[in-house]
């Protein structure tokens, strides 16, 4: 039987230290331009990456769902003693702790998806902030 491991604690703790580490990595004034700018690009790679992880991650999950979904549908019809139409069953079966919980799990990744394509859109217009930043204390130095 597949397994899914939910944790709430940790996709909380997870979510938490995505938002302290993008706000770390978003600070941006006078004094540290040049080394925010140098660091941009290893900065929006590694968010980038972590997208793309979290990605996989929730298409492993789907996957998951539906092979539990599959092995609850065979138990049911093995151990059940009259005949129920497959959607019946299916319905049933969605309604159960174990897919609930495969469920709260894909849509807390969500949740993290969209947190991470949004920071992703953040550090992309980073670019720009710098650049307008750069022009301001051009136009002060004169």
């Amino acid at each position: 039987m597949v397994k899914i491991c939910y944790n709430y604690l940790l996709m909380s703790d997870l979510l938490n230290k995505y938002l302290v580490e993008a706000e770390e990595d978003a600070k941006l004034d006078v004094f540290t331009v040049k080394d925010v700018q140098s660091k941009l690009p290893a900065i929006k790679h590694k968010w980038g990456g972590r997208l793309i992880r979290a990605k996989k991650k929730l298409g492993m999950l789907y996957d998951a769902r539906e092979e539990l979904i599959d092995e609850l549908m065979i138990k049911a019809k093995e151990q059940s003693h009259y005949k129920v139409s497959e959607s019946t069953l299916q319905k049933t079966i969605t309604k159960t702790n174990t897919i609930k919980e495969a469920d709260k799990q894909i849509k807390e990744y969500k949740l993290i998806i969209d947190f991470l394509e949004r920071t992703e859109k953040v550090f992309s217009s980073m670019t720009f902030d710098i650049k307008n930043l750069t022009e301001v204390m051009k136009l002060e130095t004169m």
